[in-house]
């Protein structure tokens, strides 16, 4: 490869990176949220903090055992929804429409293990 390809390659690359920590710092000031209960037991997840609302009806209407489970179910509907964030780079998105939708990442991964051979 030569130097001029090289450094389009690596300027990509760092455009990549940039593009990746914005989508992280953007994933990171969002908020998700679970609910249970018919919406009176509520979870907020925002920037790793957690903040619980439980209603009073749900105070009164659920027994301690089942008042505890839907906590626990809309945290973990909060969690879920936090996790289903993936980061794409527009090059990823060009890679991928090169490739035909094949999976940019393990193609990568590929090509890396085959220059790190011996």
């Amino acid at each position: 490869m030569d130097e001029l390809n090289l450094e389009a390659v690596m300027n990509e690359l760092g455009r990549s990176i940039t593009e990746a920590t914005e989508q992280l710092e953007e994933h990171r000031s969002r908020s998700f949220e679970g609910t249970a209960a018919d919406g009176l037991v509520k979870a907020v997840v925002t920037n790793g903090q957690l903040e619980l609302d439980i209603h009073l009806l749900a105070k009164r209407r659920l027994d301690r055992e089942d008042l505890a489970a839907a906590v626990v179910q809309a945290v973990q509907d909060a969690d879920r929804q936090a996790r289903q964030f993936t980061v794409t780079t527009s090059l990823q998105g060009r890679a991928e429409t090169v490739t035909g939708g094949s999976s940019f990442d393990s193609m990568f991964r590929d090509v890396m293990e085959r220059f790190s051979r011996p």
